[in-house]
């Protein structure tokens, strides 16, 4: 049996955020069994520090939510986010965001130009392999400055 690689995202479980090696770790598990370069497919999913700080947050404050890394080389965004409250998949909201450094937010996805472009079959793999979502496939289209974006799902960073 092959494993299924998923080609547009991968779950960021909040328990395997921190450290250097994390993102390392979650991706050697995505391809256990499946013959990749590594280095490819963790080039494709790697942070910046902007979005590195935006997923431990979310992840941190917002655990009723399932944050989603989004292939860079895919053009379905920067993450897909999930709310995982409602028991009824149908009933789950979700959003593709694609973080821009110092830009406000936008809610419908303008400033993103062909960064959402395939957020749909991202959200399709969200569907097949992990079940969070069903069809139909609908999200908000989220962009702007990690500290906005992070307001929006009412997140405030602590300053230090």
């Amino acid at each position: 049996m092959v494993a299924m690689v998923e080609e547009f995202v991968i779950r960021l479980p909040r328990a395997e955020l921190g450290g250097s090696r994390a993102l390392e770790r979650l991706v050697s598990r995505t391809l256990a069994g499946v013959r990749r370069d590594l280095r490819a497919v963790l080039s494709a999913y790697a942070f910046c520090n902007d979005e590195a700080a935006f997923a431990r947050e979310l992840l941190r404050k917002r655990s009723q939510l399932w944050l989603f890394r989004s292939n860079q080389r895919r053009f379905c965004g920067d993450f897909v986010v999930v709310d995982m409250s409602s028991p009824v998949v149908e009933r789950r909201p979700a959003w593709v965001v694609d973080l821009k450094l110092g830009a406000p937010l936008r809610v419908g996805g303008g400033g993103a130009g062909i960064q959402l472009r395939n957020s749909d079959r991202a959200l399709a793999e969200i569907a097949d392999v992990h079940g969070a979502i069903a069809p139909p496939l609908a999200a908000e289209r989220v962009t702007g400055d990690r500290r906005e974006v992070l307001g929006y799902f009412g997140v405030t960073e602590a300053r230090l």
